[in-house]
């Protein structure tokens, strides 16, 4: 299980997305003040005193599918078949959670009044999209060695 590069890019697409809980994804600042008002987080809109007035349910709903699934796939190290099925759900899913969070973000700023900064958290769906592209180009890879080694059978 853990010979396989595959391996590695599914943990670490995992912990990418897992990161977003951490890591908020914009900031929002109100006027003139360069200090951010409010963050957007993996869980919703956040005050500057730390409560969330809002919920985003689709980043919400879409960054824990994206944790979790890069797990399943690479504890289904026996099943490739499994993996491309859950590396092409993956992909899908990355491009969805960019999405969410830059609806959510445009969404949240025209209704606060407020300007839209962009952080970090934005690009972690796409980091993710290129770590489960590699695991996918591995599983690939896997899938023709078995085939050429039948082969010689």
């Amino acid at each position: 299980m853990i010979q396989r590069i595959q391996t590695v890019w599914f943990f670490l697409a995992a912990v990418v997305a897992a990161l977003l809980f951490c890591i908020p994804a914009s900031h929002f600042t109100v006027g003139s003040d360069s200090e951010a008002a409010f963050t957007l987080t993996a869980i919703g809109l956040r005050g500057a005193d730390g409560t969330y007035l809002r919920f985003a349910w689709g980043i919400l709903t879409f960054s824990i599918l994206e944790t979790i699934l890069p797990i399943v796939a690479l504890l289904s190290y026996k099943n490739r078949k499994r993996q491309r099925l859950l590396s092409t759900c993956l992909l899908l899913g990355h491009i969805i959670l960019l999405g969410a969070i830059i609806a959510y973000g445009y969404a949240y700023a025209s209704d606060l009044k407020a300007s839209l900064n962009t952080y970090i958290g934005t690009a972690l769906p796409v980091v993710g999209y290129i770590l489960v592209r590699l695991a996918l180009r591995g599983v690939q890879k896997d899938e023709e060695l078995i085939r050429s080694t039948e082969r010689f059978r």
